[in-house]
């Protein structure tokens, strides 16, 4: 006697299984790219999420939310496809945090990116707070990088950020020099010296710019820290008074 739950389970994973490599098949050439989703369910450690207007899922972590991110069933949002696994439950894993998530939005939103003419040299990030972006021309070019990056009246920065739940991002100027290149990243504040010790970067600032410099509980001076695997202290100097 055939057991008919039993058939109709093998029926709906082999099913299963034929769909999952149709969706790994299809979806391969968009891996390492920007992709466009619709969450669909929502859990406690993770989102499905429909792509390609609902013909594959893709699997969103929680460890790939971007802080504060508020979520709802239907919320459209761009991802990164940071993987197409071949025997996976759901093969297609997206990200929000990834490094090359925000590397692609630039090339998709500012075309002197896309086109080679201006290269993003380094990424300090602390995903969903801030992000300092390090750009530079090709040689021989006119090409201003970071006016490139902002767009006019800043619409292509702004597309990005938007894209990334209103992360903070600011663009600075590339330097081979170490020295400048961190009064670069620390802009807009003001640096008054800054001296290289035998195992850490010491950085003079005004009082005034203190708070500046530690905003976002220091996130910025943390990043420099991890980026260079160099400390990085700060000291104030108080402003002389007038006799």
């Amino acid at each position: 006697m055939i057991d008919y739950q039993e058939f109709l389970k093998k029926i709906r994973s082999l099913l299963n299984q034929v769909q999952k490599e149709k969706w790994s098949k299809e979806l391969l050439p968009y891996q390492g790219k920007i992709i466009e989703g619709e969450i669909r369910e929502i859990h406690d450690d993770y989102c499905l999420v429909n792509l390609l207007g609902g013909k594959a899922v893709g699997y969103w972590k929680k460890s790939e939310w971007l802080p504060k991110e508020k979520l709802w069933k239907g919320r459209q949002l761009r991802f990164f496809l940071s993987e197409v696994k071949e025997d996976a439950d759901y093969p297609l894993i997206l990200a929000r945090k990834n490094n090359f998530f925000l590397q692609k939005l630039f090339a998709l939103e500012v075309p002197e990116i896309a086109e080679g003419r201006v290269v993003i040299r380094d990424v300090l990030r602390d995903p969903g707070i801030l992000s300092k972006v390090a750009v530079e021309s090709k040689e021989n070019s006119s090409i201003d990088p970071v006016r490139a990056c902002v767009g006019k009246n800043g619409l292509r920065i702004n597309n990005i950020i938007n894209s990334l739940n209103r992360e903070k991002i600011s663009l600075v100027y590339w330097s081979e020099n170490t020295e400048q290149l961190i009064i670069n990243i620390l802009s807009p504040a003001k640096i008054i010296s800054l001296i290289k010790k035998k195992d850490h970067w010491l950085v003079i600032v005004p009082q005034s710019e203190m708070s500046l410099i530690l905003a976002h509980g220091g996130s910025v001076v943390k990043l420099i820290s991890e980026y260079l695997k160099q400390k990085i202290h700060i000291k104030s100097l108080e402003p002389k008074k007038k006799i």
